[in-house]
């Protein structure tokens, strides 16, 4: 028996509204997931990752929204020395429409790229499409599909734009991106909400203050600040302080205006 892999070319009109439809009937972030996911790997689509993106001056944050690989990857991925050095990622920060990519994107010469490469080819993945989702306030997120035999077409990247629009809109409205207020303390750490001084630390974190910056300018010791930020990154769910920051903006606890 041949193990040749030969998905379907691409997603008729009848599929996207189809796909659309479900995944704007999800009930939780998990259905919705995996919805996108069912409907797309009959295509040849093995995983995604959806972030969001924010620049601050100088400097790209970046927040996984919804992934599907296993939290092992995601948790490489997220390590700074490998993350700023991907030039998909790099790509896609900038990028005005959906590009693909394939493995030749990456330098064999170059030790962390070949990481990297190394790492989605484990994956079982040749190659992938990045689908930007313009967002208001100058922000987009990213929907970053990888795969393997999959259809790279105008007609296969029109189709994962409407989906990617429909699948970034849901996305936000069952991440309940909109403020919880009136919580106890007690249930701040589950809610993900930050205390006002824990706001005012991740903050000037945004403006690019060093902990001891910010201890001088709040007049706390610098011990006191890295635990503001500790308590923060976890209630955040972040890996580290720079998604912290981002995760903050993203639920509008800290205001750079």
């Amino acid at each position: 028996m041949s193990d040749h892999f030969d998905p379907p070319r691409v997603p008729s009109p009848e599929n996207v509204v189809a796909f659309s439809g479900r995944m704007c009937a999800a009930a939780s972030v998990e259905d919705l997931r995996d919805a996108l996911m069912e409907s797309l790997a009959p295509f040849g689509f093995l995983g995604f990752t959806f972030a969001a993106v924010r620049k601050i001056k100088s400097i790209y944050l970046h927040a996984e929204i919804i992934a599907t690989w296993p939290r092992t990857v995601q948790t490489t991925f997220q390590q700074h020395t490998l993350f700023n050095a991907d030039p998909v990622i790099l790509r896609s920060r900038t990028a005005p429409e959906p590009f693909a990519w394939d493995m030749s994107l990456y330098d064999d010469n170059d030790p962390v790229q070949a990481e990297l490469k190394a790492l989605r080819m484990s994956m079982g993945s040749e190659g992938g499409i990045c689908v930007p989702v313009s967002e208001p306030f100058q922000g987009r997120s990213v929907l970053y599909l990888s795969g393997r035999g999959f259809d790279n077409s105008a007609a296969m990247i029109l189709a994962l734009q409407l989906l990617a629009q429909h699948f970034a809109a849901r996305a936000y409205a069952l991440g309940g991106h909109e403020e919880r207020r009136g919580k106890q303390t007690s249930q701040q750490l589950d809610s993900g909400e930050l205390s006002p001084r824990e706001r005012q630390v991740v903050g000037w974190l945004a403006f690019g203050k060093s902990s001891r910056e910010v201890a001088m300018i709040m007049a706390l010791s610098e011990h006191t600040v890295n635990d503001y930020i500790a308590s923060s990154v976890t209630k955040l769910n972040a890996s580290n302080r720079t998604e912290a920051v981002l995760r903050a903006l993203l639920t509008n606890q800290i205001d750079l205006s």
